[in-house]
């Protein structure tokens, strides 16, 4: 994290920042459509967004539909329609259906197989280092991370997780654009509070472990 200096209680002291001081946050965000989109730049589509999957949220939560049994309905609905104009422009002597004919290049499907082959590859390495305790502290980590997951997702479905992160992606940023410093000066305390109880417990357990669990 840069520093930077903001006034506190007792005088001015470094705060680090969340994101780097050189770069704004719509910088930060890549300073194109999507960043005005989530900082409300465009307001209009960051309100269609937010109402448009407000409405799909509670479409599937209320409704009792899933998304494959609305995914199978449309594609269903829509083989019977063009099924059914096919046949009668047949017979009406009329224009066929416009199905756009789409094809994958054989380059684009090996860019797309080397980038998927590249990130499985990485998880597998990362698992293989945690499986044979190479790295202890990461291991802790990852599972505590496993923990709160599987506790999490017991509370909300995908449906409703994926909703969340699209609140959470429209309302963050400009929370944080519009109260950065009083957003770092919290951040800092949370670390420093996350930094004493890691201090703690690798006193009382990491350190005594073998030395063979923390490399």
């Amino acid at each position: 994290m840069d520093q930077k200096v903001t006034t506190v209680a007792g005088g001015t002291a470094p705060v680090p920042s969340l994101l780097h001081r050189e770069r704004s946050v719509h910088q930060i965000l890549g300073g194109g459509k999507f960043a005005d989109v989530v900082l409300w730049k465009q307001k209009r589509k960051s309100i269609g967004i937010l109402g448009g999957s407000t409405l799909v949220w509670f479409i599937f939560e209320w409704s009792g539909y899933t998304l494959i049994s609305l995914v199978a309905n449309i594609v269903l609905f829509l083989l019977i329609a063009l099924f059914a104009w096919a046949n009668l422009a047949a017979l009406v002597n009329r224009p066929l259906p416009p199905v756009p004919e789409v094809q994958l290049s054989d380059e684009k499907s090996n860019k797309i197989a080397k980038r998927v082959a590249k990130e499985v590859n990485g998880v597998l390495n990362y698992a293989r280092s945690l499986s044979t305790g190479k790295d202890f502290p990461m291991l802790l980590k990852t599972c505590l991370m496993l923990w709160v997951l599987g506790n999490v997702g017991q509370w909300f479905s995908l449906l409703t997780l994926i909703y969340l992160g699209v609140i959470g992606t429209l309302t963050l940023p400009l929370a944080y654009e519009r109260h950065e410093d009083q957003i770092d000066q919290f951040i800092q305390k949370i670390v420093q509070k996350a930094r004493n109880q890691y201090h703690k417990l690798d006193e009382c357990c990491l350190s005594k472990l073998p030395q063979c669990c923390k490399n």
